[in-house]
């Protein structure tokens, strides 16, 4: 009986590494035709004076036809994708809108009600209940910060996002920030002291856009501040001796356990962000990292972090040009 030979792996591999190499040469050869011979008067032209031979003519003739009919069915394919995408898009534009309107609106309600019952307009509360209350407050806010930043991630990302720049006074909008951490700061018996020198009057940016920024930044600062600690925020014009300056200087400086310096390093670095850190530590730092600091960057400034090392506090700052 005859003995059945059986291809080996190494037989099979060579035979693969020949088909494809062998595809690649023709695919080349294709190409350099169809580059030379771009239609039949070039053809024509090459044969009336000798330099191809009439039997080579048709072989040609067929790479230009194949040519063209991969042209109009990339085109073609092209053109589907293009409608598949407008319609994925449409599609994630109605998807936004529909989170924003049915979470961030009932949050909002959430939160302005528990706003009303914390000053006790509406009846004394206990001790307990207004501690509750806080916690409500607290958690309804970081929600909202949440959702917040995941939409505002998924404009940057997609490039859908844009600023609605107006006029600002600059007092009542650093006012507002602040007092929308009252909750937070409450409860972790933790003061956020207010340090201006020469403001201008007004700002013009997107109001919301860059109090999402640097509502992240000082998010971030209670959450790592021990209770019975401080936050600093401090505006000053941005002095660098050039009359040409006209920038505003932002910092958010806290008493937390600080920053060493290779993360210093790191800190706007999503690539190196995740030594060290668990996934969904990691998650949170880089999402309000980007968002703030994209958002910032909109607006025409820079933000970096500043540490005198461990346990020594760290600060936030950003430079903000002035128009």
């Amino acid at each position: 009986m005859a003995k059945e030979k059986f291809l080996t792996t190494k037989t099979i591999k060579s035979i693969l590494i020949a088909t494809v190499l062998s595809v690649i040469f023709s695919e080349i050869f294709y190409y350099l035709i169809a580059l030379i011979f771009k239609d039949m008067f070039v053809i024509e032209g090459f044969v009336a004076s000798g330099i191809i031979p009439v039997i080579v003519v048709p072989v040609i003739s067929s790479f230009i036809l194949k040519l063209k009919y991969r042209a109009e069915t990339l085109a073609k394919e092209l053109n589907e994708q293009k409608i598949k995408t407008e319609k994925a898009l449409k599609a994630r534009e109605l998807f936004l809108e529909n989170i924003s309107h049915e979470i961030r609106t009932p949050l909002t309600h959430t939160i302005g009600f528990a706003e009303l019952l914390a000053t006790e307009t509406t009846g004394r509360l206990t001790a307990d209940q207004l501690e509750y209350l806080n916690y409500i407050l607290s958690s309804s806010k970081n929600l909202l910060c949440a959702v917040n930043d995941i939409l505002e991630m998924i404009k940057i990302e997609t490039g859908q996002i844009s600023l609605n720049r107006r006029e600002i006074a600059t007092e009542q909008f650093f006012k507002e920030l602040v007092d929308r951490f009252a909750s937070d700061t409450r409860l972790k018996n933790i003061k956020i002291k207010v340090e201006t020198e020469e403001l201008p009057p007004t700002l013009n940016i997107d109001g919301e856009k860059f109090q999402h920024a640097l509502c992240n930044i000082i998010s971030n600062s209670i959450k790592f501040s021990p209770p019975d600690k401080r936050i600093f925020l401090s505006i000053h014009p941005y002095k660098t001796g050039r009359s040409d300056d006209n920038m505003l200087l932002i910092e958010v400086r806290d008493e937390r356990i600080g920053i060493s310096k290779d993360s210093l390093e790191k800190t706007f670095d999503p690539s190196k962000q995740r030594e060290k850190v668990n996934p969904r530590e990691y998650s949170k730092k880089r999402l309000w990292l980007e968002i703030s600091k994209k958002l910032i960057e909109l607006h025409g400034g820079k933000i970096w972090a500043e540490s005198g090392g461990i346990n020594k506090g760290s600060s936030f700052k950003i430079l903000l040009p002035i128009k």
